[in-house]
């Protein structure tokens, strides 16, 4: 699952590398889905806004990987999922 929202900031990636990857996401197979409850990604306000809590309880139901390039997001207490990170244009697995 793909954090999108704080991608478009990044640096650190060259923008041939991102519009690649980008080009590539978007060809992907996509599978929508719903966040249920809600209530849990409303409960988690406390160290996440809204939009990460319902990022993080939709990687949950469906057992993804969180992909982000929101380095907060990644190190939040109580992440019960595995999450990807870019640091310095590399990817980092922070559950290492």
């Amino acid at each position: 699952m793909v954090e999108r929202a704080g991608a478009e900031n990044l640096s650190a990636i060259p923008p041939a590398q991102a519009a690649d990857a980008f080009e590539r996401l978007s060809s992907a197979t996509v599978h929508q889905a719903q966040v249920r409850p809600l209530t849990l990604a409303w409960q988690r306000r406390g160290h996440l806004t809204i939009a990460d809590g319902i990022y993080v309880v939709l990687a949950e139901q469906i057992s993804a990987t969180l992909v982000t390039a929101d380095l907060r997001l990644s190190r939040s207490p109580g992440l019960a999922v595995p999450t990807i990170t870019t640091i310095s244009g590399a990817l980092q697995d922070s559950n290492l």
